[in-house]
């Protein structure tokens, strides 16, 4: 007897728009059982973060349409999917009992495929201390305007699951902890804030002192850190990923939402 759940990590490209039941019995086939949960890679975190309750039909962005934007799957071309599509899709699965999960990654595509919320807040992005800043987003980081990242993030996460009909949310990488050791990233001058307001500790001036995304800069910083305060700035961290993931899944499950 089986004593685990098969779920399935897959692409909107593994599907056919064409079809009447999009492609769902083909994929099933190909797979050669029925999963209990499928997660939807739709990569672009912006597929939430610009996501409006249209009544409207329209296409969805490349980047949503397949991993990355990418061009040829092993049975496709990525196709053009709208939204309503998208909608029947999930539907057609939920109908042969299988779960949709929602998932993206943290990456910010430089706006090529359309205007994405994240070119607006670059203040959000990691920072390295050997690299300086990467194009992904820190989910525990704060807007220049002091709003933690993610209390606009239940929102609309919550917001977007209900008008496609998802069942839950999957965080893929990035969602917890970051794409990176913690001896590297984040040190931000925010994330370094709020590790002063977290711990209460006195930090030398190597630590507070702005550094922006200037590696000669943080990398004194990071060392100090590592060297001086490295329980503290674990411990940080690991409190800072519970809290979030205490805030998303407390909004889920009230809304009926599973993560």
């Amino acid at each position: 007897m089986r004593t685990h759940e098969r779920w399935i990590w897959t692409e909107l490209i593994g599907f056919d728009v064409t079809r009447p039941d999009h492609g769902v019995q083909q994929y099933l086939d190909d797979a050669g059982f029925v999963p209990e949960v499928i997660c939807l890679l739709l990569a672009s975190p912006d597929f939430v973060l610009s996501h409006q309750d249209r009544d409207d039909e329209f296409d969805l962005p490349p980047d949503v349409c397949s991993r990355d934007g990418h061009e040829l799957g092993r049975r496709r071309q990525r196709q053009v999917w709208t939204n309503r599509q998208l909608q029947a899709l999930i539907a057609d699965l939920q109908a042969r009992g299988v779960k949709v999960f929602l998932t993206v990654f943290t990456r910010w595509y430089g706006d090529q495929h359309h205007p994405e919320w994240l070119g607006e807040h670059p203040e959000l992005f990691m920072v390295f201390r050997s690299l300086g800043v990467a194009h992904a987003l820190n989910a525990l980081a704060r807007l220049s305007d002091g709003t933690y990242f993610a209390d606009i993030w239940v929102r609309k996460l919550v917001q977007t699951l209900e008008y496609y009909g998802f069942d839950g949310w999957q965080g893929a990488d990035g969602w917890g902890p970051l794409n990176g050791p913690l001896f590297e990233v984040d040190f931000s001058d925010d994330m370094i804030a709020q590790f002063g307001e977290a711990t209460g500790l006195a930090l030398p001036e190597v630590v507070t002192q702005p550094c922006g995304h200037d590696p000669e800069r943080l990398t004194p910083r990071a060392d100090w850190v590592w060297r001086h305060a490295r329980q503290e700035w674990i411990g940080f961290w690991a409190d800072r990923w519970a809290g979030f993931w205490t805030k998303v899944t407390a909004a889920l499950h009230a809304a009926g939402k599973l993560a």
